[in-house]
């Protein structure tokens, strides 16, 4: 498995920022946020829309392809706007 640095809207499987992205034979370009909480657990899964999941969710994507998905991302990087 090798590595890289995650590029602005590229997400970890919590649906945070990805700060490193894995490179795996399995699930090819997994992202990792840096923190192992699982994410905000009172909302829905950011992928799937459905309850969180334990592991992976298996809608995962390293990256929202847009709102007609009915998915928005409200992270901001850096400072205040």
């Amino acid at each position: 498995m090798s590595e890289r640095l995650a590029q602005l809207g590229e997400l970890c499987t919590c649906g945070r920022q990805a700060v490193t992205v894995y490179i795996t034979e399995r699930f090819g370009e997994v992202g990792y946020c840096g923190r192992s909480d699982g994410g905000d657990r009172m909302r829905p899964c950011p992928f799937c829309q459905g309850e969180r999941h334990e592991g992976r969710c298996p809608s995962y994507r390293l990256r929202l392809v847009g709102e007609d998905e009915g998915v928005r991302i409200s992270h901001r990087v850096g400072g205040a706007s």
